[in-house]
């Protein structure tokens, strides 16, 4: 296996669990609250080939932004985070999966745009 070159920093953000208080509106009973930072780490972030999908439904250009992120292996991870990266948001779409023995944690990440370069 190889060694990753961790030399970008990104933050894991979580929302607050939906049974948390004031994580509810009282009245209506929708989610509020804002994502919050969780931990900072280093990390190795390598695009994966852009992928362009078309929406006819409502004109939209959409473009797919995925990256591979590895970092040192952690237990407070999960899918139901996010990552900020350089005023960037990207959303874990796979893992986080083991490398190694408990050497890495390896996740997919997407961002997604409707600016779509097209």
């Amino acid at each position: 296996m190889r060694v990753a070159t961790l030399d970008r920093r990104v933050t894991f953000q979580s929302k607050p669990a939906a049974d948390a208080p004031g994580a509810r509106d009282p009245v209506f009973g929708s989610e509020i609250g804002a994502w919050a930072d969780v931990i900072t780490v280093w990390a190795e972030l390598v695009p994966i080939p852009q992928e362009r999908a078309e929406g006819e439904r409502v004109g939209l250009v959409q473009s797919r932004n995925r990256s591979r992120l590895r970092i040192r292996y952690r237990t407070d991870i999960d899918a139901a985070m996010r990552v900020q990266y350089q005023g960037r948001t990207l959303q874990i779409i796979s893992g986080p999966s083991e490398v190694g023995r408990r050497q890495y944690l390896e996740m997919v990440l997407e961002e997604y745009s409707t600016q779509g370069g097209a």
